[in-house]
């Protein structure tokens, strides 16, 4: 079980929601556990999310335990050839201990929904094209604009 947003973001407003998750003292991971550094984030399309206060980090097979550990999993947006890739975060509001499942922590579904607030604050939630069809969707404008250059939206 989890939780998730998805979301299309232009580099210059994915960079100012990092500049957000960074005041707010949060830390990029890569899959391994160890800390992204801050020069290093513009390399990295996908990370997990963590502060200390969330609790442990686990681990299988010397990688993080996504299902397991009070990680948020962030995805960015990415522009590939003509195709603008959707991003997303993600949390799994439960994890296993002793064969039972236990709720996450208040303080780790509290930042999740802190993030999900600034993406709902700064990305307008707007129709785009899909194939043949309109769906809603957090898009900013700048991508709105790159689809009527041919661009395209995917999942």
């Amino acid at each position: 079980m989890g939780k998730q947003i998805n979301f299309y973001m232009s580099e210059n407003v994915q960079n100012q929601f990092i500049d957000f998750m960074l005041n707010n003292e949060i830390l990029f991971l890569n899959n391994e556990g160890n800390k992204i550094e801050f020069q290093d984030l513009c390399f990295c399309n996908d990370c997990y999310l963590y502060k200390r206060e969330f609790g442990c980090l686990l681990k299988k097979n010397n990688l993080i335990d996504v299902f397991n550990s009070p990680i948020i999993e962030f995805c960015k947006t990415k522009i590939k050839d003509n195709r603008i890739l959707r991003g997303r975060l993600w949390i799994s509001d439960y994890y296993k201990s002793c064969n039972s499942q236990i709720q996450q922590s208040k303080n780790y579904v509290m930042e999740y929904n802190n993030l999900t607030k600034w993406i709902k604050k700064n990305v307008p939630y707007q129709n785009i094209k899909k194939g043949e069809f309109f769906v809603k969707e957090y898009t900013n404008d700048e991508l709105i604009e790159m689809e009527k250059m041919g661009y395209i939206f995917t999942a």
